[in-house]
């Protein structure tokens, strides 16, 4: 563990913490359900869905290394802006971004995203 591994850690939430915040932010638009891929998001009128493939422990590893990261280069973590500015739903913004990326322009009744580096990207002909 070099010097800034331990400095990040404290600084970023357990894993149960991190999976309420990622919860809490797509609640923001329907109804959020555990799935054997991660978290699915049912929203709209007509109920269309929008499943995000990520697990527990990938999301600690990416706002970890993104901490990190963000500490290395003399930044803050990066934590400190979330969803309506809220402590307890603070998340990095590229995953929040990326998020709305995929989500926004949903034209279909299913739509599966995962994550691909520091973004969710959708994964091309899924089905549920």
């Amino acid at each position: 563990m070099n010097k800034h591994d331990a400095s990040s850690l404290s600084r970023v939430p357990d894993t149960e913490e991190l999976w309420a915040r990622l919860r809490r932010f797509m609640a923001r638009w329907g109804t959020v359900d555990d799935t054997a891929r991660g978290l699915s998001l049912t929203w709209g009128e007509q109920h269309w869905v929008t499943e995000v493939e990520i697990t527990q422990d990938e999301l600690y590893a990416y706002v970890h290394e993104y901490v990190n990261w963000r500490i290395e280069h003399g930044l803050d973590t990066g934590l400190e802006n979330g969803v309506d500015d809220d402590r307890e739903n603070r998340l990095p913004m590229p995953l929040m971004d990326s998020f709305g990326d995929c989500f926004g322009p949903q034209d279909q009744a299913y739509l599966r995203i995962r994550l691909q580096g520091l973004d969710f990207v959708v994964v091309p002909d899924a089905t549920p």
